[in-house]
């Protein structure tokens, strides 16, 4: 919830609502914010560190990677760029793809930019953007046009 709608932690401490709501599905709230931030974190770095096995295992196979990327600005105007990573062969459920997650952009995202931020993101996984992607998907906005170009 503090992901996608942008709840803040203290939220969870500070409703009853929600308590009550978490008590009823049989969870126990942490009291304090901070502790239920630390789970949050906590939880994303193992999924990342899974992600980064995952990969690197596809990679030995010699398996190549396409992304997608959007720009996406939210309710209090702040700007990101959400990268995807394909693989026709990931584990599970027939899923394609996997979420790189979001990257804050400031001001006007240029095609250097934009490849920018991919590169530094891309490495947080383990992964080169010259050697293990072979497709770049957007939605066709000028930047991302020349951005392929690059």
């Amino acid at each position: 919830m503090t992901a996608l709608d942008g709840m803040p932690y203290r939220a969870f401490t500070e409703s009853e609502d929600l308590k009550h709501l978490f008590k009823k599905a049989g969870y126990k709230l942490p009291t304090s914010a901070n502790t239920i931030k630390d789970v949050t974190i906590k939880f994303y770095d193992k999924t990342k560190k899974n992600l980064i096995k995952e990969i690197q295992e596809l990679k030995d196979e010699g398996h190549k990677f396409s992304v997608s990327i959007d720009e996406w600005t939210s309710s209090r105007n702040r700007r990101y760029m959400n990268m995807n990573l394909h693989c026709a062969f990931f584990k599970g459920n027939h899923h394609t793809t996997r979420n790189l997650g979001l990257c804050r952009t400031y001001g006007s995202v240029t095609a250097i930019k934009c490849e920018e931020y991919l590169r530094e993101r891309l490495h947080e996984f383990k992964l080169d953007f010259d050697t293990d992607v072979i497709a770049i998907i957007s939605d066709g906005a000028s930047v991302m046009t020349k951005l392929g170009e690059i």
